[in-house]
């Protein structure tokens, strides 16, 4: 049976009293039966230090029967203070006096008298033969103050705790009427709850707002909404992210004044769906789309989401990306397989230098540049991404020379990398495809972190055909290419991602080279 909201509040809250109150009545009885038990140790020890110190009692181990002197002396003590026994016993723990006759000239029982027999008083608790009880020990002295005996006076264990569980019962009954109370108004408050939530319990509230949230915030686009009078009620993170506003500030404000580029208040004006327009904020690209939200054709306010067109363009750039290597890897295969016949050919005409040449020059690459890439670069990514590029070179006969001072030791972020590999493959791609005509085809590729920056420079032999404006090739749309839908973003998308990290791409060319430098500062 499903409980209701009253009864689970309920049945929350009575165990949550009851619980408190179990454990305070269990802190106070122990408390209680602390305090009980040293007041009647103490007690105990007072009554024997009394009785250690009697006159005829310290004489009475000089004579031949100490018990005749002693039990007399002992008895009415023990009545008049309440103790359930005073035991006497001799140096060897002999019963000189005892509550029961037949006990005296026994053994003393409960093993804990050491310590009275090297001086000490003392509070034990143990078993002896009237059952467990809390003792004070104390040493008997003769005049010479040597020690002849001992004086235990003892009060049970279960009557201290039979005294505790008096002290505690009025407190169990108070709790017991907190309890009671609390359970009445817990109902009560159920019910004004109920009442005022319109019969919709917490629970599903706080299911409808975590769902709505979670959604919110795990989205990867962007949202903000507003009521109809066009001030923002709502933004996620993403939001945030993408138009450089804390989501905090975002709240609150007219769409109007905070974001006037994006035309959301036009919508809330028109009541007009708004479809990935694209508006520039913060130094990206973003495509936004907005839609009125209309209840019995009264518009109760708009949602806007935002996505950044580089996301867009970069899928593109990495599916091109794919496709190459895809025609690469299947060029490389082909002309794999035909060296492959040319070595087993002549390894057929016992040419066995000649394989071995052809075997030694097809190696190199493998066991020169790249060892040399993968102990001078720390940041693994950015050797293999280079690794990939020589292959992709070496199979269009493309010469690739790196100076050999190249060393790039500075770690990167997730960020730089992410920027730094887009750069530096766009360049790359770019400049194998400037030379791929050229009889002798070279690019130059050198890179450092001396200094406050990581430095990549890519230069290839040729003249890039460059505007007069080299800021232009930069933009999106520009291309030397045949147009085309991957063509025309990708310097533009690896400027933009470097200036993310603080970093940034330029062009220098001559009448004889290009040169693309990407810098990237250390630690932004």
């Amino acid at each position: 049976m499903k409980l209701t909201f009253n009864s689970k509040l309920a049945l929350v809250m009575t165990v949550f009293v009851v619980f408190v109150g179990t454990i305070l009545t269990i802190v106070v009885y122990t408390f209680m039966k602390d305090v009980v038990k040293n007041q009647t140790g103490d007690r105990a020890l007072a009554v024997a230090e009394s009785v250690a110190h009697i006159p005829s009692v310290r004489a009475a181990f000089d004579s031949e029967n100490p018990t005749a002197t002693i039990q007399p002396i002992v008895s009415p003590i023990m009545a008049a203070t309440g103790a359930e026994f005073i035991v006497v016993g001799d140096r060897e723990g002999i019963r000189i006096a005892h509550p029961i006759a037949e006990n005296i000239g026994k053994p003393m029982m409960g093993a804990d008298n050491d310590r009275a027999f090297l001086g000490e008083s003392y509070i034990s608790e143990s078993v002896g033969s009237l059952g467990e009880s809390l003792r004070g020990k104390v040493p008997i002295k003769n005049e010479a103050g040597d020690i002849v005996g001992v004086v235990s006076v003892g009060f049970f264990i279960k009557d201290i705790e039979t005294i505790t569980l008096i002290a505690t019962k009025k407190l169990g009954y108070m709790l017991l009427l907190i309890t009671l109370v609390g359970v009445a108004g817990v109902f009560t408050i159920s019910y004004v709850l109920k009442q005022q939530l319109h019969g919709l319990a917490p629970d599903e509230m706080a299911k409808q707002f975590i769902e709505k949230e979670n959604i919110l915030q795990s989205t990867q686009e962007g949202v903000i909404a507003t009521n109809k009078d066009g001030q923002i009620t709502l933004a996620n993170y993403q939001a945030e992210k993408l138009l450089g506003i804390d989501a905090t500030s975002l709240v609150g404000q007219q769409v109007a004044q905070i974001l006037p580029q994006t035309h959301v208040a036009e919508v809330v004006a028109t009541a007009q769906k708004l479809r990935d327009y694209e508006v520039t904020i913060a130094e990206d690209v973003l495509l936004i789309n907005a839609i009125p939200m209309m209840e019995a054709g009264r518009l109760h306010g708009v949602v806007a989401t935002f996505r950044s067109k580089n996301d867009m363009d970069w899928l593109q750039q990495e599916l091109t990306k794919t496709r190459q290597y895809a025609n690469a890897l299947r060029s490389q295969t082909h002309e794999f397989s035909n060296k492959l016949h040319v070595i087993y050919g002549l390894l057929q005409l016992n040419e066995r230098e000649e394989a071995m040449a052809m075997i030694k020059r097809e190696s190199e690459l493998s066991t020169t540049i790249i060892y040399r890439l993968i102990d001078n670069i720390v940041d693994t990514y950015v050797s293999a991404m280079l690794i990939a590029k020589l292959h992709v070179a070496q199979e269009k006969h493309i010469s690739v020379i790196i100076d050999d001072t190249s060393e790039l030791s500075t770690p990167l972020s997730v960020a730089q990398r992410h920027a730094l590999l887009t750069a530096l493959g766009n360049v790359l791609d770019n400049a194998m495809e400037a030379v791929s005509e050229q009889d002798e085809p070279r690019i130059y590729l050198y890179f450092t972190d001396i200094g406050n920056e990581m430095i990549f420079e890519v230069e290839n032999s040729g003249v890039m055909a460059t505007p007069s404006n080299k800021e232009v090739i930069f933009t999106r749309g520009y291309t030397t290419k045949s147009k085309g839908e991957t063509h025309g973003v990708g310097l533009a998308v690896s400027r933009e991602l470097l200036r993310g990290v603080k970093g940034d791409i330029y062009v220098e060319d001559s009448q004889e080279d290009t040169c693309f430098i990407i810098t990237v500062p250390k630690g932004s």
